[in-house]
């Protein structure tokens, strides 16, 4: 498995020194630099050319509106974004807000070494990861971040299914079904 370079940003730098503590502790990130979020940060990103930004947004990140629009220009044009928020209720709003402005992952403020490793690799490949708290609220709220109700399978594809569902290998479905299969 590759190293993960990370730039870190926070505005606390207790925040940021902590943060990158715990990333160096586990073994598969170099934390490449670190950055209060009122930096300079399209050349940070330039300069450190992480693969990965873990910003904490601090416990009011809605309050800082500048921090926001920062953050969107950040998800639109650099590296892949993981926010780490706050958790109670009434910051649900923070959740929606920062969800919206582009980010690829969000995760909770306490999460542990493990868990930020495995959000930093997920958005790294980009795929998008999301605490299921999160993801539970943000679609009471928005209505649109999960399908209410997946679609139904075509009866080719049943058939597919229920072939797999037989064991069989992807050349016997395939002659079953009449596919033509190139060598």
């Amino acid at each position: 498995m590759t190293t993960l370079n990370v730039l870190v940003i926070a505005d606390d730098p207790l925040v940021r020194a902590g943060l990158t503590m715990v990333l160096k502790d586990t073994g598969q990130c170099a934390v490449v630099g670190q950055e209060s979020s009122a930096a300079e940060l399209a050349t940070a990103v330039s300069l450190y050319q992480p693969d990965v930004i873990a910003w904490d947004l601090g416990w009011d990140s809605l309050q800082n509106q500048d921090a926001m629009t920062r953050l969107s220009d950040l998800s639109e044009a650099f590296s892949p974004v993981l926010a780490l928020v706050s958790s109670t209720e009434e910051e649900m709003d923070t959740v929606v807000a920062v969800w919206a402005t582009g980010i690829q992952g969000l995760l909770l403020r306490d999460a542990d070494g493990k868990k930020l490793v495995a959000a930093m690799q997920a958005v790294a490949a980009d795929l998008s990861v999301i605490e299921p708290h999160f993801a539970r609220a943000l679609f009471r709220s928005t209505g649109t971040l999960i399908p209410a109700q997946p679609e139904a399978l075509t009866p080719r594809e049943l058939e597919v299914l229920h072939l797999v569902a037989e064991g069989l290998p992807n050349k016997t479905i395939a002659q079953q079904l009449e596919i033509p299969v190139e060598l």
